[in-house]
């Protein structure tokens, strides 16, 4: 694992989400968890992946209600809402 892994560390268990698992091999440019439970990783170049239910998923820009165009930062609000910058 060069780049572009995840370490979940809850009490006593511990996983490692890699490429193996959907991720992608390229440097972290954010990270935030929504009201869900979901981790949602934004890549540099503006690339997604989330981590759900224990699975890498990787959402859609058409469906998923994300923003097409760049963005600085990600972050969740009280509600669990996302917010981009």
């Amino acid at each position: 694992m060069d780049r572009g892994g995840v370490v979940y560390l809850n009490g006593d268990r511990t996983k490692i989400f890699t490429q193996k698992d959907g991720l992608m091999d390229a440097q972290v440019k954010t990270m935030t968890e929504d009201g869900d439970g979901t981790l949602w990783i934004v890549y540099l170049g503006n690339s997604f992946r989330q981590i759900k239910d224990g699975k890498v998923v990787t959402p859609s820009v058409q469906n998923g209600g994300l923003p097409a165009e760049g963005f600085n930062f990600m972050t969740c609000d009280q509600r669990g809402q996302l917010w981009w910058t």
